[in-house]
Order: C-alpha cells, then structure tokens, then sequence
C-alpha cells in the first residue's frame, strides 16, 4: 500500500510515516506539566529581581526531587555554570537557601547532584552525562564569551541552535537566567531570544 503522506529524512530519503510514528515517546518533564526535557527556557526579570535565587531554588528542587513552588519536580542531577557569580557569593547563596553538604548537595565532585562548573567544562560533563537540568547563568555572559550579540537576530538563533541537538541527544534541559532592560519594561536583546527559546517565564 503506498503512503499517502511520504516524508523526507534527515538523510535525504522518502521515510515513512508508519516508522517515524514509533518514535513518538511520551514527554519526560523537569517539572511536571511545565517544563519538559530536552529544552531551552529563559527566566528573565527585572533588575534585582533575584533571578539568580529562583534558578537555584530551582537546582536544589530538582536534585531532590522536591516540590518547586508547589509544582511536582523529577529529580535529576544538575549542572550549574555561574558565569558573574564567584565562589564566594555562590557559596553564600547556597547557604541562605539551605543548600549545605549535610541535605546531599555538593559543589565539588562530578557524582554529586548538584555541582558548578565553567561553560566549556559544563559542555563536557554533558556530553558524557545522562539528562541533567542546565543552568546557564547568566544568558548575556555566555552570549558575549562566544563573540556574539544579543542585539543581532542572526546571532541569538545561531546560539539557541548551538545547543539544540546536544540537548535532545542526552535529554538535559537548559534554563538561562536573563535581564530586562533598567527600565524594566522589556527584555534585554534581539527579539529572537524569546522566539528561539521554548519557554519563557517573567519574573
């Protein structure tokens, strides 16, 4: 019987939609409902909105499998790439939100749930790695370390697109904290960032 409805492979081949349905898995979420794996999220806000306080609540969440504001999380490790923050601060932070050694969470060793890493580090810890929850902190930091412009279209997609099938191919989530402009009234950069990225929440 000839399919009514070929469809083009990635190798160029007609490929059949009888096979390609086989792959249609069921989601698996980071947080239920709302965040699914294998995605890029922006959590942006406001000047001293504390954006850097919620992505960490939400790292300590997940490395426990813990409620996050209310919400079902799937616990996973995490892999969190302060880029403005130092370690002292970092370490501070971790402090006022509960995160010590005692409840299982370690900044210094790769088996742990939850541990800090530089951004070229990061992505060789996930390309040998299972799903994670990544944090990227902030978005305009690794953006300008790559030589490219929040302002330029072009260059926001060739970023998203970058990390794209890395995450698809180990099932790992990023999230990226982002700034609005002083004014508080719009985000930061090309328009592009909200239009590439999968989700989007405002602080």
């Amino acid at each position: 019987m000839t399919e009514l409805f070929p469809l083009n492979g990635y190798d160029g081949m007609p490929e059949r939609w009888a096979d390609l349905a086989k792959e249609a898995t069921d989601i698996r979420w980071v947080i239920d409902g709302l965040m699914p794996e294998g995605c890029q999220f922006i959590l942006a806000g406001c000047p001293k909105v504390r954006k850097t306080w919620v992505a960490m609540h939400l790292a300590y969440c997940v490395a426990q499998g813990k409620p996050f504001f209310g919400m079902p999380t799937f616990r996973r490790p995490v892999l969190y790439t302060f880029l403005e923050d130092g370690r002292v601060r970092v370490a501070r932070r971790m402090r006022d939100l509960g995160i010590t050694p005692g409840n299982g969470l370690e900044t210094s060793a790769i088996q742990a749930n939850f541990y800090m890493a530089g951004y070229d580090k990061s992505l060789e810890l996930l390309r040998s790695s299972g799903p994670m929850l990544w944090i990227v902190d902030p978005l305009i930091r690794v953006v300008s370390e790559q030589n490219l412009d929040e302002n330029s279209s072009t260059d926001i997609s060739k970023f998203f697109a970058g990390h794209r099938q890395l995450l698809h191919d180990t099932g790992t989530t990023m999230l990226l904290p982002h700034h609005f402009r002083k004014a508080g009234d719009m985000m930061r950069g090309s328009g592009a960032i909200m239009s590439e990225a999968d989700g989007y929440w405002d602080l």
